[in-house]
Protein backbone atom coordinates (compact mmCIF):
# COMPACT_ATOMS: atom_id res chain seq x y z
CA UNK A 1 0.00 0.00 0.00
CA UNK A 2 2.92 2.57 1.06
CA UNK A 3 4.78 1.35 -2.16
CA UNK A 4 1.73 2.37 -4.28
CA UNK A 5 1.19 5.61 -2.88
CA UNK A 6 -2.23 4.65 -2.07
CA UNK A 7 -3.17 7.94 -0.20
CA UNK A 8 -1.73 10.57 -2.80
CA UNK A 9 -2.14 8.64 -6.10
CA UNK A 10 -5.54 7.26 -5.66
CA UNK A 11 -4.74 3.40 -6.52
CA UNK A 12 -7.42 0.86 -6.00
CA UNK A 13 -5.99 -1.16 -2.82
CA UNK A 14 -7.65 -4.67 -3.75
CA UNK A 15 -5.42 -5.89 -6.24
CA UNK A 16 -2.86 -5.82 -3.39
CA UNK A 17 -4.98 -7.02 -0.69
CA UNK A 18 -5.72 -10.26 -3.30
CA UNK A 19 -2.21 -10.82 -4.05
CA UNK A 20 -1.20 -14.31 -2.50
CA UNK A 21 1.84 -12.69 -1.28
CA UNK A 22 -0.21 -9.90 0.67
CA UNK A 23 -3.56 -11.76 0.92
CA UNK A 24 -5.86 -10.49 3.09
CA UNK A 25 -9.27 -11.91 4.05
CA UNK A 26 -12.46 -10.14 2.95
CA UNK A 27 -9.98 -8.20 0.87
CA UNK A 28 -13.26 -6.36 -1.80
CA UNK A 29 -14.59 -5.33 1.30
CA UNK A 30 -11.56 -3.83 2.95
CA UNK A 31 -10.39 -2.32 -0.39
CA UNK A 32 -13.65 -0.63 -0.53
CA UNK A 33 -13.23 0.81 2.89
CA UNK A 34 -10.08 1.68 2.50
CA UNK A 35 -11.23 3.93 -0.37
CA UNK A 36 -13.99 5.43 1.46
CA UNK A 37 -11.65 6.05 4.53
CA UNK A 38 -9.07 8.17 1.88
CA UNK A 39 -12.16 10.39 1.24
CA UNK A 40 -12.53 10.81 4.65
CA UNK A 41 -9.05 11.23 6.33
CA UNK A 42 -9.28 14.73 7.00
CA UNK A 43 -12.35 13.90 8.79
CA UNK A 44 -10.54 10.84 10.70
CA UNK A 45 -7.48 13.34 11.18
CA UNK A 46 -9.57 16.06 13.10
CA UNK A 47 -11.01 12.59 15.35
CA UNK A 48 -7.70 11.96 16.29
CA UNK A 49 -5.92 15.08 17.15
CA UNK A 50 -8.90 15.73 19.18
CA UNK A 51 -9.54 12.44 21.17
CA UNK A 52 -5.44 12.84 22.19
CA UNK A 53 -5.68 15.65 24.09
CA UNK A 54 -4.06 14.74 27.00
CA UNK A 55 -6.56 16.66 29.15
CA UNK A 56 -9.38 14.46 27.65
CA UNK A 57 -11.95 13.46 30.48
CA UNK A 58 -13.24 9.86 30.58
CA UNK A 59 -16.77 11.24 29.75
CA UNK A 60 -15.73 12.66 26.21
CA UNK A 61 -12.94 10.46 25.56
CA UNK A 62 -16.24 8.00 25.32
CA UNK A 63 -17.54 10.41 23.27
CA UNK A 64 -15.00 10.50 20.83
CA UNK A 65 -15.20 6.60 20.62
CA UNK A 66 -18.28 7.01 19.81
CA UNK A 67 -17.91 9.38 16.93
CA UNK A 68 -15.36 7.62 15.61
CA UNK A 69 -17.57 4.35 15.40
CA UNK A 70 -20.29 6.54 13.96
CA UNK A 71 -17.51 7.84 11.54
CA UNK A 72 -15.67 4.89 10.14
CA UNK A 73 -17.38 2.62 7.79
CA UNK A 74 -17.24 -1.17 9.27
CA UNK A 75 -16.02 0.06 13.16
CA UNK A 76 -18.15 -1.20 16.04
CA UNK A 77 -17.96 0.35 19.95
CA UNK A 78 -14.79 -2.46 19.93
CA UNK A 79 -13.23 -1.62 17.19
CA UNK A 80 -13.37 2.05 17.85
CA UNK A 81 -11.77 1.56 21.55
CA UNK A 82 -9.36 -0.40 20.44
CA UNK A 83 -8.50 2.14 17.63
CA UNK A 84 -7.90 4.62 20.08
CA UNK A 85 -6.37 2.93 23.05
CA UNK A 86 -3.91 2.37 20.00
CA UNK A 87 -3.04 6.04 19.19
CA UNK A 88 -2.80 6.40 23.24
CA UNK A 89 -6.12 7.02 24.62
CA UNK A 90 -6.89 5.41 28.02
CA UNK A 91 -9.81 4.16 29.92
CA UNK A 92 -12.13 2.52 27.30
CA UNK A 93 -13.38 -0.90 27.20
CA UNK A 94 -12.25 -3.04 24.36
CA UNK A 95 -14.99 -5.84 25.69
CA UNK A 96 -14.36 -8.59 23.77
CA UNK A 97 -14.65 -12.46 24.53
CA UNK A 98 -11.55 -12.28 27.10
CA UNK A 99 -12.57 -9.83 29.36
CA UNK A 100 -16.71 -10.74 28.86
CA UNK A 101 -15.57 -14.22 30.42
CA UNK A 102 -13.06 -12.64 32.88
CA UNK A 103 -16.21 -10.40 34.43
CA UNK A 104 -17.73 -13.59 34.86
CA UNK A 105 -15.46 -15.24 36.40
CA UNK A 106 -14.89 -12.17 38.97
CA UNK A 107 -18.89 -12.29 39.62
CA UNK A 108 -19.25 -8.99 37.99
CA UNK A 109 -22.20 -10.90 35.79
CA UNK A 110 -23.65 -14.66 36.38
CA UNK A 111 -23.21 -14.79 32.94
CA UNK A 112 -21.62 -13.49 29.71
CA UNK A 113 -23.01 -10.63 29.30
CA UNK A 114 -25.03 -10.38 25.47
CA UNK A 115 -23.30 -6.83 23.51
CA UNK A 116 -25.68 -6.54 20.76
CA UNK A 117 -26.13 -2.87 20.89
CA UNK A 118 -24.37 0.16 21.56
CA UNK A 119 -25.98 0.80 24.44
CA UNK A 120 -25.29 -2.89 26.31
CA UNK A 121 -21.63 -2.28 25.25
CA UNK A 122 -21.67 0.93 27.16
CA UNK A 123 -23.42 -0.94 30.05
CA UNK A 124 -20.89 -3.73 30.67
CA UNK A 125 -18.56 -1.02 29.82
CA UNK A 126 -19.46 0.73 33.23
CA UNK A 127 -19.58 -2.74 35.19
CA UNK A 128 -15.83 -3.35 33.83
CA UNK A 129 -15.07 0.10 35.04
CA UNK A 130 -16.89 -0.08 38.57
CA UNK A 131 -15.07 -3.42 38.89
CA UNK A 132 -11.92 -2.04 38.02
CA UNK A 133 -12.26 0.78 40.33
CA UNK A 134 -13.58 -1.32 43.25
CA UNK A 135 -10.36 -3.62 43.21
CA UNK A 136 -8.35 -0.55 42.79
CA UNK A 137 -6.90 -0.78 39.23
CA UNK A 138 -7.28 0.68 36.01
CA UNK A 139 -9.52 -0.81 33.58
CA UNK A 140 -6.74 -0.60 30.91
CA UNK A 141 -4.56 -2.76 33.67
CA UNK A 142 -7.01 -4.75 34.22
CA UNK A 143 -8.21 -5.46 30.26
CA UNK A 144 -4.17 -6.22 30.31
CA UNK A 145 -3.66 -8.10 32.85
CA UNK A 146 -7.34 -10.52 31.75
CA UNK A 147 -5.66 -10.97 28.05
CA UNK A 148 -1.79 -12.68 29.66
CA UNK A 149 -3.93 -14.69 31.84
CA UNK A 150 -5.81 -16.09 28.71
CA UNK A 151 -2.68 -15.93 26.37
CA UNK A 152 0.12 -16.83 28.25
CA UNK A 153 1.76 -13.07 26.89
CA UNK A 154 1.76 -9.60 27.47
CA UNK A 155 1.29 -8.02 23.80
CA UNK A 156 -0.61 -5.13 23.86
Amino acid sequence: MKESDFYRRGTNPESILRNPATYIRFHHQKAQRLLRARESWDQYQSIIAEATQPTLAVKDRRHMRDQVAQTIVGFGMKEASHFLRNIGVRQLGILDRHILRYLVLCDVYPSLPAISSVRAYRQVEESFDAYAAHIGRDMDELDLFFWSQTTGFILK
